[in-house]
């Protein structure tokens, strides 16, 4: 095993240039906050796997603008759009429907790099948890992780979700089973013996044999759910964890605050997860929302003019994004998909689905069939 201050001295001799060897020529010209990018480290067994599976990497990479050299250096960016659509293709070449799941079969704790060092040296559970929130983003700025004090799904537990971020829906089954596993056994490994998960929830219907998953998990599967969880008793949040490095975590901290851009969470930004971590629960009003933020709905309208952006279209987009989800990786009955979208009735859904797709959502999920 590298040591822990070895490697934090190996990344913050690499930070001084930007590595960005796998995205295009127009990629590269963007900065760090204008998309979204994932480190090289997030499909480290990537060619190993397909290699087993008879299959060549490069071409698959080439086709969807990956340089194949570029997974050899962990801390170079790619293109996060990219990988998602990499991942789904390598599932139908290589007619493996589990092959997020066996990605992260491959799994090693050093694939967060320096976070991995902040997390592991968390005095609590709660406080890694917070952390791998926070600084998730120096991975990737499209992943993001919040935990929900209420599980939906067990009265004892919180719920530690999972979100990829990107402006528009792309199929991304693979993906969210990749990062899910990964962020289970990621903590199996810094919890040891406190490690507990009484269910998974994916928000998609089985990508394989609903086997397959209770082989990884050793828990229960919730499939097409409105979201991506691991459910943890909420017993072990304060518990603390063991030999863990208060020098090495601070050591991981300065890096961290000296590597990644101030972070900001703009009001648009902060609605749109309000609205996508609210879908089915309430109809998404301004009047809800800014209540759930805090500010009268006149300054929540307000201070989204001064983005240039209003409620009305930020909400429409997570509402088509979520539509189209439900419609492509899951077999939710229309009645209930209009009920958990938070729809008033069948016939309103089929309206916005015309209006958005110019079909109605039937022949959306007939065009549309999941791998």
């Amino acid at each position: 095993m590298v040591s822990p201050l070895l490697l934090l001295i190996a990344i913050a001799k690499k930070s001084h240039t930007t590595h960005r060897q796998g995205l295009t020529k127009m990629d590269k010209s963007l900065t760090f906050r204008d998309m979204s990018t994932v480190r090289a480290a997030g499909i480290q067994g990537y060619k190993g796997l397909m290699e087993t599976m008879g299959v060549l990497a490069p071409p698959l990479l080439l086709r969807h603008g990956l340089d194949p050299t570029a997974l050899d250096d962990p801390e170079a960016l790619l293109s996060l759009q990219s990988v998602v659509n990499l991942l789904e293709e390598s599932a139908e070449v290589t007619r493996c429907p589990d092959f997020g799941l066996r990605l992260a079969g491959g799994y090693d704790s050093g694939i967060l790099g320096v976070v991995a060092l902040v997390i592991q040296n968390a005095p609590t559970v709660r406080q890694a948890i917070a952390d791998l929130s926070k600084y998730l983003r120096f991975h990737s700025p499209g992943f993001e992780v919040t935990l929900d004090e209420r599980s939906l799904k067990f009265s004892d537990c919180v719920a530690l979700r999972f979100e990829v971020c990107l402006p528009v829906f792309v199929a991304q089954r693979q993906t969210v089973d990749a990062c899910v596993a990964y962020m289970f056994k990621f903590l199996r490994t810094i919890l040891g013996d406190l490690f507990r998960v009484r269910g998974v929830s994916l928000p998609h219907s089985p990508a394989s044999l609903e086997s397959s998953y209770r082989s990884f998990f050793h828990t229960y599967i919730f499939f097409e759910e409105s979201y991506a969880a691991l459910h943890i008793p909420r017993d072990i949040l304060d518990r603390s964890l063991k030999s863990i490095n208060p020098a090495v975590r601070k050591l991981a901290l300065d890096h961290l605050g000296k590597s990644l851009p101030p972070e900001s969470s703009p009001l648009s930004q902060r609605v749109r997860q309000a609205l996508i971590h609210t879908l089915g629960v309430n109809r998404g009003t301004k009047a809800e929302i800014a209540k759930l933020l805090g500010i009268h709905p006149r300054t929540l309208q307000r201070r989204l003019d001064h983005e240039g952006v209003s409620f009305e279209l930020i909400r429409d987009e997570v509402y088509k994004n979520a539509t189209l989800r439900y419609l492509r990786e899951t077999q939710v009955p229309l009645k209930q998909l209009a009920g958990a979208l938070g729809f008033s009735e069948q016939s309103a859904l089929t309206r916005s689905c015309k209006r958005w797709f110019g079909i109605p959502p039937s022949e959306i999920r007939a065009r549309l069939t999941p791998p």
